[in-house]
């Protein structure tokens, strides 16, 4: 029985960080995105130059 309770606990946070993740995505704007990439893009070439 304590099985099946982890498991139904396990779903409902699973289903939780979809739903959730999603909102986020929905709400970032197309600014801040392209700002967002730049940066990590930025980092990536920074990280590449330090080897």
């Amino acid at each position: 029985m304590k099985l099946n309770h982890l498991n139904v606990t396990a779903i409902a946070a699973a289903i939780g960080l979809i739903v959730s993740a999603g909102t986020i995505a929905q709400t970032m704007s197309k600014a801040a995105y392209k700002a967002a990439e730049s940066r990590i893009g930025d980092e990536c070439r920074e990280d590449e130059y330090r080897g």
